[in-house]
Parts: C-alpha cells; structure tokens; sequence
C-alpha cells in the first residue's frame, strides 16, 4: 500500500476542514457540558415562575464528564459517521469512482481512510474530553482519573465501531446520505440488544453506558467482553466492507 495514500488521506481530512469540524464539534461540548451541568439550577430558576421552587441536588464532578460523554456520543457520533461517509462513499460520485478503481484496489482506497478518520474521531473526542475535564476541574471539582481514563478508552473503541459500520454502509448503499441514514439506524437501533440479560455484557453499546460509574467508582468496572465483541465487530466489518467493495463496480 503506498505510503502516498496516507498521506494523501492526512491531507484530505485536514485541508478539507473535516477534522476541523471534528475537533470543534467535541470541544463544543466538551465545554459546555460541564458548564451547564453547573449551572443548570441557575437557569432553571430564570425561566421558572417566581410561584415555583426548584430543588436541585449540588452537581458533582462526575455530572459534568457525564455530560459531556452523553453529546459525545450522540450528536459528536453524528458528526464522526458524516465525515467518515464523505471519505468512504467511494461510489457516490461514479465517474470519480471510475477514476480510482483504475488507478488503486479498492483496499488501497479504502483501509487508509478509515484509518485516518478513526484517528481523527479519536483525537477530536480525546480533545474535547481534556475540554471538559479542564472545564469540570474549575467549576465543579477533580473527577477520579482513573475512571475518566477509562471512560474515554471504551467511548473511543465504540466511536471507531461507529466508523467500520460507516465504511460497510459505503460499500452497501451509494451516496453519502444513504450511507449516513443507514449507519445511524443501525446505531440506534444496536441500543435495545442491551434489554436482553444474556447479551447485554456483549454488545458494543454497553461501551458508552458506563462513564457515571466508571468516575464514580474511580474506574472500577470492567467490561472485557463488550471490548472483545467490539474489536471482533470493526474486523468483521472491514472485512466485509472490503470484499462488497472490491466486487462492486462503479456504474
């Protein structure tokens, strides 16, 4: 695979503004999160009539990671399976498609960009978590770091499921809104496998669930399963992108 290709795809997302739009989505969060966390009794008591009374519990450290977390994975998850179909929607533009598929295998098309867009999602996310660590820190107080730590280990593995599943959707369905419609019902739907006792310790979700009592706990929780099932599912996965991929051809 030549080393040209990653380099092209370096420079795709960085002077295409996606690993701009990246960052800036999860730092978005990751600094408002915990600063509305601390002053949501506040704003609450604003908007509330002056007949009301609104009893708030004083927010604790682990309330703000956690918020920041929940965005991150939702809406930041969002901006990452977008960004990962505008590369890897190879056969959206078919006489651009024509022009690669000459020129490279599929795989040599394929695997450096979900490569770099992983690394770009986890550096985004990594960034806006120490955003929100910081911002946590100064208004509401030290999380554990050993539980913050682990956190964002789990979050990221399932931020980088989210982009295998994305590369697959590419090779399933043609355009960029196909891909990003499809991906994101399947990761919101995956969700309701965790109401099932015997699998929910399995699926991948269970990855992005855990943060309150990882930080709670100072990072006692464990879910080797989730982890191994999740590694199992992004090989699956680009496997299967790669051989649908590779028989396709561009019309």
């Amino acid at each position: 695979m030549p080393l040209s290709t990653w380099w092209a795809e370096c420079l795709r997302l960085t002077r295409t503004g996606r690993l701009i739009v990246l960052v800036g989505t999860f730092v978005f969060f990751g600094i408002t999160g915990p600063a509305v966390t601390r002053y949501m009794g506040e704003i609450l008591a604003t908007a509330a009539d002056s007949r009301m009374r609104i009893i708030m519990t004083p927010p604790t450290p682990a309330d703000g990671i956690i918020s920041y977390t929940s965005n991150a994975t939702q809406l930041g998850m969002i901006a990452a399976v977008i960004v990962t179909a505008l590369a890897c929607a190879i056969d959206a533009k078919p006489a651009l498609a024509v022009y690669y598929r000459s020129r490279a295998r599929f795989a040599d098309l394929l695997l450096p960009r979900v490569t770099v867009i992983a690394a770009g999602v986890i550096a985004a996310y990594l960034c806006g978590m120490l955003a929100a660590w910081a911002e946590t820190v100064s208004l509401i107080g030290a999380p554990s770091l050993p539980g913050l730590l682990q956190a964002a280990a789990l979050q990221s593995l399932y931020l980088v499921f989210a982009v295998c599943v994305t590369a697959l959707a590419a090779t399933l369905v043609r355009g960029v809104l196909g891909t990003v419609g499809t991906t994101l019902i399947v990761l919101l739907l995956a969700p309701i496998l965790r109401n099932f006792p015997a699998i929910a310790d399995w699926t991948p979700p269970t990855l992005v669930a855990p943060p309150a009592a990882l930080i709670v706990q100072n990072g006692a929780a464990d879910h080797p399963r989730a982890v191994a099932v999740t590694l199992a599912l992004c090989c699956v996965t680009l496997v299967l992108a790669l051989l649908r991929g590779s028989r396709a051809v561009a019309r």
